[in-house]
């Protein structure tokens, strides 16, 4: 390629080429292969006769046992041998005597080396195939030049071609080309005048769309206030004007009586002392007693989880631990996937995946927390309001902020007022179930139910895991195994057959429309001091004469309203509660209510709450 340089570039070339590569680059293509060819044979000869033989001498030795017997292998069948330089200076450092040569081999076991020029032959391959290579790359080089300027060459043709090609089509597409631009153009103008068209008509549709609804609107406006008075009628607009401000946790139209049973005005049942499990061995299998759930005094209670998969029978151990064991009057269910045949006549939030409807019985939950807050003050005694939860991931990713208020709430204070949660799950990750791990290891009694919960539980939970085989063969016995997680111990229970009980205790809330009621569940009811007191009050009220004419006082609409929900619910009423559930106070604000407590009040027709709240109950 030395032809296509410059005269001073050629000079500096050859100045810096050897002539061995001068000598090579004269060679046509088929020279040039046969001196590499000739290159790489020498060199793979010369690799072979390098490989093969010995450079220096051996010797081959035997050990001597004490038999006399000869050893001239090690396990591996492999001759001892070394060197001769290494076995005289192995003489010299002093070789035991028990090493001596093998008379098989050689004169005093040395064998000559076979292949004395090793290290010649192995420089011959390396030289030659260095060559080979050499060459190679030479020969690439200049190849790849050649080709390179072969590409420009036929990239030049091409392109010119190209150029010629195009100029012929352009000068054959001109016409064509502007007959089709003036033809787009009218297109493209009538097609924006159709678009314009059609906007229009679309506007006119969504406008009169809009009135019509409007109308509609006024239509059932005017059916739903028809026959309404003025007042009345206004009522109804600020109502409607509430609706938006409603928080969605307190829906309007719910009344206390739907998501609150009146069961702080229940006392328990006579208190029994719970059996206490031996805990002497720590290590044996101890069986679960179900009473410990219901402990002599019901502010000390559990809150409970039942974790296994579907089908196992989760529902029907809630319903017999939330009625039979504790024995609870006030029984409410959460769940999002109810069909209306699970739970009987028990109340239940949620029905038609209705969130809303769970999400204000909380609110109602939050309420009952408090009233039992004050309750406590007093020295009164409740029993157990038990919420059954299913499904409890669902109702978690549904509504996360209100299901994270009133989970933390049952498991921190709610459970010294008797207020006992149930969550079903099939999860046993507490986070999955939006609990605090700390908060499911403390505050929960955990039934593990079904053999593949309890396997798992066997493997993975139970701590020490010393006491995993006595609760695995204790619970190979039983029928319907469940592990039980109680107060940092582990036991085995078996869960009985209740498929009777379940059908005896539906058969009792059928037909009853709020079946948390203590006559429905079978339970006795203790008059309270309060009660005997309202009853003294009211034989009062009655033997004595009726007031004349003149003394009766007029009491407003909302008042009279005030005073018949009082009277109905026979406990402490609140603005808010009257502001949520009462049509009348229903947009009126708390200083207005409370103005009508104090005329009730003064009018001999209520008390105030003596803790200095604007709270008002029937006298």
């Amino acid at each position: 390629m030395t032809d296509r340089l410059t005269d001073q570039h050629q000079a500096i070339a050859k100045a810096q080429q050897s002539r061995l590569m001068s000598a090579f680059a004269g060679l046509n293509l088929d020279g040039k292969m046969l001196a590499i060819a000739a290159c790489l044979g020498a060199g793979m000869l010369s690799a072979a006769m390098a490989w093969t033989g010995d450079a220096s001498d051996r010797v081959f030795f035997c050990l001597q046992r004490p038999d006399l017997s000869l050893q001239c292998q090690d396990a591996a069948n492999r001759p001892y041998r070394m060197t001769l330089w290494h076995w005289q200076q192995w003489g010299r450092d002093g070789r035991p005597a028990v090493v001596v040569p093998n008379p098989g081999k050689g004169v005093d076991g040395v064998v000559a080396a076979t292949n004395p020029n090793k290290a010649w032959w192995a420089l011959g391959a390396f030289g030659s195939l260095a060559l080979s290579g050499y060459l190679l790359r030479h020969l690439q080089d200049e190849d790849r030049q050649l080709h390179e300027l072969d590409d420009l060459a036929q990239k030049r043709d091409r392109a010119v071609a190209e150029m010629a090609a195009k100029a012929e089509v352009l000068k054959a597409y001109r016409p064509v080309a502007i007959a089709t631009a003036e033809i787009e153009t009218a297109a493209d103008l009538v097609r924006l005048e159709a678009e314009l068209a059609a906007q229009q008509l679309q506007v006119y549709g969504q406008a009169e769309t809009q009135i019509a609804q409007i109308e509609a609107s006024d239509a059932v406006f005017d059916a739903q206030v028809a026959g309404l008075t003025d007042e009345e009628r206004q009522e109804y607009l600020d109502y409607l004007k509430d609706l938006k401000k409603t928080s969605p946790f307190q829906m309007p139209g719910m009344t206390l009586d739907q998501v609150c049973n009146p069961s702080d005005k229940v006392e328990a049942e006579p208190e029994q002392p719970a059996i206490a499990s031996d805990l002497s061995n720590p290590n044996a299998a101890q069986e679960f007693d179900i009473t410990r759930l219901n402990p002599p005094d019901p502010t000390k209670g559990k809150n409970i989880a039942i974790v296994a998969g579907q089908g196992v029978g989760k529902t029907t151990l809630a319903i017999y631990i939330a009625g039979e064991i504790l024995k609870s009057p006030d029984i409410q269910v959460y769940d999002l996937d109810d069909t209306g045949k699970t739970w009987g006549n028990l109340p239940v939030w949620g029905t038609g995946d209705d969130d809303s409807e769970i999400a204000g019985a909380m609110q109602s939950d939050a309420d009952l927390f408090e009233r039992r807050t004050n309750d406590r003050v007093r020295d009164r005694r409740f029993p157990f309001a038990v919420r059954i939860m299913d499904e409890v991931p669902a109702t978690f990713q549904r509504i996360p902020k209100a299901f994270q208020d009133w989970a933390f709430m049952m498991t921190s204070r709610a459970r010294k007022r008797a207020m006992i949660a149930i969550l079903l799950t099939q999860f046993r990750d507490p986070a999955l179930n939006g609990i605090r791990p700390e908060q499911w290891r403390t505050a929960f009694a955990t039934f593990y139910l079904g053999h593949k919960q309890v396997e798992h539980a066997l493997a993975y939970l139970v701590k020490p895991s010393a006491i995993a085989p006595g609760l695995r063969e204790a619970l190979k016995k039983c029928k319907r195994p469940a592990l039980v997680y109680f107060d940092d111990g582990w036991y085995w229970y078996d869960v009985p057959d209740l498929e009777e009980w379940s059908k005896q205790f539906l058969v009792q809330t059928k037909g009853k429309i709020n079946p948390a009621s203590d006559s429905q569940l079978g339970l006795q009811t203790l008059a309270t001091d309060r009660t005997q007191e309202t009853k003294k009050r009211l034989e009062n009220l009655l033997s004595q004469p009726a007031p004349e004419p003149e003394n009766f006082v007029e009491l407003s609409d909302r008042q009279q309203a005030i005073l018949d929900y009082a009277a109905r619910k026979n406990d402490w009423v609140t603005a808010s509660e009257l502001q949520s559930n009462l049509r009348k106070c229903r947009g009126v604000s708390a200083n207005d209510l409370k103005a009508d407590f104090e005329l009730l009040t003064a009018e001999g027709f209520g008390e105030p709450d003596t803790s200095g709240r604007w709270r008002y109950t029937m006298v």
